[in-house]
C-alpha cells in the first residue's frame, strides 16, 4: 500500500497534500531547530 493511498483513506480530502517532496537534509538553525521558513521558500520556488 502506497503512502498516498494510506493518506487518502485516513484524511479528509482537503487535508491530503497535493505533492510530497523528499530532501536529504532539513535546514536547521544553530540550536538544531528546523527552519520551516526556508522549507516554505524552497517549496514555493519549486512550483
Amino acid at each position: 500500500m502506497g503512502s498516498s493511498n494510506h493518506v487518502r483513506e485516513h484524511l479528509a480530502p482537503f487535508k491530503v497534500p497535493k505533492r510530497v517532496e523528499f530532501v536529504n537534509e532539513l535546514p536547521r538553525n544553530q540550536s538544531g531547530k528546523i527552519l520551516k521558513r526556508d522549507l516554505r521558500s524552497a517549496a514555493s520556488k519549486g512550483r
